[in-house]
């Protein structure tokens, strides 16, 4: 829910829109539950102690069994579901908000993460691109997780050790922040966050952590767990950083019915109204995605393998483009979000690896990582070629690139069309073909060199790394 909608909404609404909330959550977690709707809506209803007439939201939840819905094609239903319809709307403007938030200040990292988003355009769903922030960093405070989780999406080894907060970490743990803060910028920074393989509340420090980025950057950092209901203190505590302004501050995975039940009898549905519950129960709604442990043979030979997505194209469940920090390790890799393949089976790039020991020498690999990976030209050296996904397609003025989700012109004359011909074949670099173009086009190298940076903003080219980092 956004700030701007719920000043319009009086407690009554906001009351209403809550339960219709949680009466979703459970349709979209629980398999019995949708089953007893089908036979009687309104016992099913009763038997979950849901506060919502059923009848009244009924095109939210009678529709094809999936998780989304058209709200657009819903807004002549009952006021309950146009309001309902509504805070999801500006759920998603407030999305669109935060992926703008989430622009460093550094002119490298900002061009290069505007590429990614170019590229993310064209290779993911139109719905997994409108979810993906690119936060400019994220940070292990722990190596390896205690759930478990079969499907887990980028491949979190079992739990190690945790990095402790100690006086001496304290301070090497603010020195972090600050080089972060420089090379990032505050707001962006402020849109980073404290897990990726990991999760959050494996590490009994975390809400020190979380307190000393809030210090730094003005928000507490945004929180995902699938151990919300062990310590439910612990939870409630965490609840009060969730509000309308931030209404995916905190997500709770849900990994079973069971789960739910207890989050639902122990929160209010007014409690949880600006938390989002993600169901990843074995009845639900939502596909896994075909990465990571998903994608290993022995998953999909398994009975839950009905839980994964038939295709892994244009899917992934990464988000940040720009450094995954392990404290415990003291690494940093440099990562961008990318398709699901053999080649990135959790579904991001990995330009770089670096280690380092304080922060003056984290500041040091990160400069080192942004001027030799964060090129602002097609590399000299590297073969110029369209991304693999894209068909090439000649016209009479130009050529065009696409896919399923997408596809881009660029027009000019013959010469545009020769010129993309040309990068089809694969065969010149950036320097190579700019002679070619001069020889058999007879146009100047500015002209070449203005094209490539084109298609290069445009993320259309191969821009895989080469290196085999993991």
């Amino acid at each position: 829910m956004a700030g701007a909608l719920c000043s319009t909404l009086d407690p009554v609404q906001v009351h209403r829109v809550c339960h219709v909330k949680r009466f979703l959550e459970r349709w979209a977690a629980d398999e019995i539950f949708r089953h007893q709707l089908e036979v009687d809506p309104a016992d099913a209803t009763r038997r979950y102690r849901l506060e919502v007439d059923p009848e009244d939201i009924r095109p939210l939840w009678n529709h094809p069994k999936n998780a989304s819905f058209n709200a657009a094609a819903l807004q002549h239903a009952s006021d309950l579901v146009a309001d309902y319809c509504a805070v999801r709307q500006s759920k998603r403007d407030i999305s669109e908000r935060f992926r703008q938030e989430c622009e460093p200040t550094n002119v490298k990292l900002k061009t290069w993460r505007q590429r990614q988003i170019a590229r993310g355009r064209s290779e993911f769903t139109p719905e997994l691109f409108a979810a993906i922030h690119h936060p400019p960093f994220a940070i292990e405070l722990s190596d390896g997780c205690s759930v478990g989780c079969w499907f887990c999406g980028v491949s979190a080894k079992k739990f190690g050790i945790n990095w402790e907060y100690t006086h001496a970490n304290a301070q090497l743990w603010k020195d972090i922040l600050a080089v972060l803060a420089k090379m990032t910028g505050l707001r962006a920074a402020s849109r980073g966050f404290l897990y990726w393989a990991t999760d959050p509340l494996d590490n009994p420090d975390y809400e020190l952590f979380a307190e000393d980025f809030r210090e730094m950057f003005g928000s507490f950092p945004h929180t995902t767990t699938a151990q919300a209901h062990r310590n439910l203190q612990r939870t409630r505590n965490l609840l009060r950083f969730a509000t309308p302004e931030d209404p995916f501050l905190l997500r709770l995975s849900v990994l079973s019915t069971r789960i739910l039940d207890i989050l639902h009898e122990s929160f209010s549905a007014e409690e949880l109204a600006f938390v989002e519950i993600i169901p990843q129960t074995a009845g639900s709604l939502i596909e896994k995605v075909r990465v990571g442990k998903a994608r290993a043979s022995e998953i999909e030979q398994s009975p839950k393998k009905i839980q994964l997505a038939q295709s892994d194209d244009g899917r992934t469940i990464a988000c940040v483009s720009g450094f995954i920090l392990n404290l415990v390790k003291k690494e940093v890799r440099l990562v961008s979000p990318c398709s699901a393949s053999d080649r990135w089976p959790s579904g991001y790039y990995v330009y770089d690896v670096g280690h380092f020991d304080d922060a003056a020498d984290l500041e040091c690999v990160l400069k080192r990582m942004i001027d030799n990976c964060m090129h602002q030209f097609p590399a000299s050296d590297r073969l110029v070629k369209f991304r693999p996904d894209l068909k090439f397609a000649s016209t009479d003025n130009g050529f065009r690139v696409g896919n399923k989700y997408s596809e881009q012109l660029f027009e000019g004359g013959r010469w545009v069309s020769a010129f993309g011909e040309a990068i089809q074949e694969g065969v010149y670099t950036a320097e190579t073909i700019g002679e070619w173009v001069t020889a058999n086009l007879g146009l100047p190298s500015t002209i070449t060199e203005n094209w490539l940076l084109d298609l290069f903003q445009a993320g259309v080219l191969d821009e895989q790394p080469q290196h085999p980092f993991s």
